[in-house]
């Protein structure tokens, strides 16, 4: 026969349950809401943070396009035509290279069959350029600058230099992207993604 309890234990675990069941009510709730609260701020962040991180890939790449669009309709750029005999285009080549030296690996001015007139990697001068298949172009200022598919971490973007009298093609600009920089842009996003959503 099973043990009746007291009064006094019933009144006990009477009291218990009224007071606990809806301590426990009142937890759960207020534990769903601050999740909930939590999930949406973190979701918020992660939106945000990748919004940035699309506006700095979207600016560094409009800044590359801009540095070919601008250096090809340079009068430097005419050197192509008497083969940089002065070197003056290749000394500006290797200059802006090294003044963004983690953006680009390279910079050279191909005259119109493609040969390295000038280059910021001098032993290149006098090769024939090679460059990837063209993955698609971009229209900047009335004129297109092609962009080729990434290989071995490496964007080639290249514009036709045109003769400032005839308007005709006489060569080719072509900087060489380090696409690391985006993949390292797009790495650190990741990581703080990960940390925001860990908090």
């Amino acid at each position: 026969m099973p043990k009746v309890l007291s009064i006094k234990q019933l009144l006990l675990l009477a009291f218990i349950l009224a007071g606990l069941l809806p301590a426990m009510l009142v937890s759960f709730l207020s534990f769903n809401q601050a999740s909930n609260a939590l999930k949406k701020e973190i979701l918020h962040d992660l939106q945000t943070l990748s919004a940035t991180v699309a506006a700095d890939v979207e600016r560094m790449m409009f800044e590359r396009l801009q540095n070919v669009h601008s250096w090809s309709q340079l009068g430097l750029m005419q050197e192509v035509l008497i083969g940089d005999i002065d070197k003056r285009l290749s000394i500006f080549l290797s200059e802006s290279q090294q003044g963004y030296h983690q953006e680009y690996l390279a910079l050279h001015v191909t005259d119109i069959k493609h040969q390295v007139v000038a280059s910021s990697r001098a032993q290149q001068i006098g090769n024939m350029l090679t460059s990837p298949p063209d993955w698609f172009a971009v229209n900047m200022g009335g004129r297109q600058l092609q962009l080729s598919v990434i290989q071995q971490d490496v964007l080639s973007i290249s514009q036709t230099i045109e003769d400032t009298d005839s308007k005709q093609p006489i060569g080719y600009l072509v900087a060489e992207f380090n696409w690391r920089v985006i993949k390292k842009l797009l790495n650190d996003s990741v990581n703080q993604q990960a940390s925001a959503a860990l908090l």
